[in-house]
């Protein structure tokens, strides 16, 4: 079916102006053309998704929590879930919770250690097997999968530190310690991509920082590999704010390793000036900036950003993946350029 992108947007505004205020409406009462009305219901389904992704996500500060005990922690998002899984795994502390199910730390009494398990009624066995394909210190690792009384866990390296998302609210790094932690990230990005994965969802939440700095890469939970890609069995999820420009038009087919790049460039931006580079109040104006494809301006900021560095993360955000760097190993090489950079 062809249809009006004019056509399509002004609905989409009506759709998001009658929601803003509450009212309900049906995209059949605000267009009569067939064409217009699968495409605002496909946009409108995959903002919803978004939104399922990013709103009810709680993260819970370890730090306020006893290391020494194995007591379980009430589990808020059903009363029926187990304290122990694979006769292994003790429940301890809630670390995240959303739509996705929840991340916890746990005592592995095999071992005797802690881990991250990943809980969910959804069978994530495939997930899990996808990850483990990826084997580097600076991704995270899975160790073991499996199911318990209905619900499917997967174990992970538990990275001790803070995610960078609250780094950047309660320590926000300098500039020259973005680049120190984004370069390393490019890395681990580029051993994914090299082992034909794309992340697809790289954001602050996703990047943790150990106790001595060293990043980690974690959450590959929606990675696919390019020859899925070419198989045409993915979708667009993501995280809105994070997503390039050619994930939101389209079915989302056409994601390669320059959309990691772009990724890679707004956590660059967010670290660099504390602001998102395409902001909005709600998702149809966040993703038509994205989709204008207008540089952002980086804001004044305490301390003096290079203009180089400037222009390289702005490279990262071309609306245009041919004129992003096509790898990240490139991106990388780009930011070590900045480490004995003298202001």
């Amino acid at each position: 079916m062809n249809f009006s992108t004019a056509e399509v947007e002004r609905v989409l505004d009506l759709w998001e102006d009658h929601r803003d205020r509450g009212q309900s409406v049906s995209v059949e009462d605000l267009t009569t053309d067939p064409a217009v009305v699968k495409e605002v219901r496909r946009r409108i389904d995959q903002m919803e998704a978004m939104n399922w992704l990013d709103a009810d996500n709680e993260t819970i500060d370890l730090d306020s929590k006893s290391a020494s005990t194995i007591e379980p922690m009430p589990a808020p998002f059903d009363s029926c879930i187990p304290w122990m899984f694979g006769n292994r795994y003790v429940l301890n502390a809630l670390i995240a919770g959303g739509g996705f199910g929840q991340v916890w730390k746990a005592w592995d009494r095999r071992l005797e250690r802690y881990v991250a398990v990943k809980i969910s009624k959804i069978d994530n066995t495939a997930e899990a097997r996808h990850v483990a394909r990826l084997q580097h210190p600076g991704i995270v690792a899975v160790h073991d999968l499996g199911e318990e009384q209905g619900f499917w866990y997967i174990v992970f390296d538990l990275v001790e530190g803070v995610d960078l998302g609250r780094r950047l609210t309660t320590d926000p790094p300098t500039w020259r310690e973005v680049v120190e932690i984004m370069s390393h990230v490019a890395d681990y990005v580029q051993y994914a991509h090299e082992k034909g994965f794309i992340h697809r969802d790289i954001k602050p939440a996703n990047i943790l920082i150990r106790a001595d700095g060293t990043p980690i890469l974690a959450d590959f939970g929606i990675a696919v590999t390019e020859s899925e890609l070419k198989g045409e069995v993915t979708t667009t999820a993501g995280t809105l704010a994070y997503m390039a420009p050619e994930l939101l038009v389209g079915d989302g087919k056409r994601a390669d390793v320059c959309t990691d790049v772009y990724g890679l460039g707004v956590v660059l931006f967010q670290a660099l000036t504390g602001q998102l580079p395409f902001a909005g109040r709600n998702f149809c104006e966040v993703r038509k900036r994205i989709l204008s494809g207008e540089p952002p301006h980086f804001p004044e900021t305490p301390g003096k950003i290079p203009d180089e560095l400037k222009e390289v993360t702005l490279r990262c955000l071309s609306k245009d993946p041919d004129m992003r760097f096509q790898t990240a190993g490139e991106l990388a090489h780009e930011l070590r350029r900045f480490v004995y950079f003298e202001s």
